[in-house]
């Protein structure tokens, strides 16, 4: 009788452990994914802003807000363009950083700010005479 007790209780241990191992995979997946949409819209941003010519970029200077609905969600993108250096006549004033950053309402609690927004930022840098 004892040991049939004592089976049944590592049994259930068992149990408990797959059940918050199956939760936790759950909850890490969902939160990857959202963090590839995130990327994606980012990647897309940057890409559809680097085609633009370079005058175009220097009128568009400061942020450029903008939503975009992916995955079911509204993601609120935020296009960042600065000068690298802003002293005309120096080597880096022709030298164009472009900033992407993306916010959505995430569906999971980020453990360290208590916080239901996820968030991705991607930056490159653009030079008036490149061609890309």
């Amino acid at each position: 009788m004892v040991e049939v007790v004592f089976a049944v209780g590592i049994l259930a241990i068992v149990l408990l452990l797959l059940i918050g191992l199956m939760v936790t995979a759950t909850t890490g997946s969902g939160s990857n994914h959202e963090t590839v949409v995130g990327m994606a819209l980012a990647e897309s941003e940057i890409d559809r802003w680097k085609r633009e010519s370079f005058t175009f970029l220097e009128d568009s200077l400061g942020s450029n807000l903008s939503m975009e609905t992916a995955d079911g969600r509204p993601h609120d993108i935020e296009m960042r363009i600065e000068r690298m250096d802003t002293v005309a006549g120096s080597p880096d004033f022709d030298v164009l950083r472009l900033v992407a950053t993306i916010t959505w309402e995430s569906r999971t609690i980020d453990p360290g700010t208590r916080k239901r927004e996820g968030r991705v930022r991607l930056e490159t840098q653009i030079c008036g005479g490149a061609r890309y």
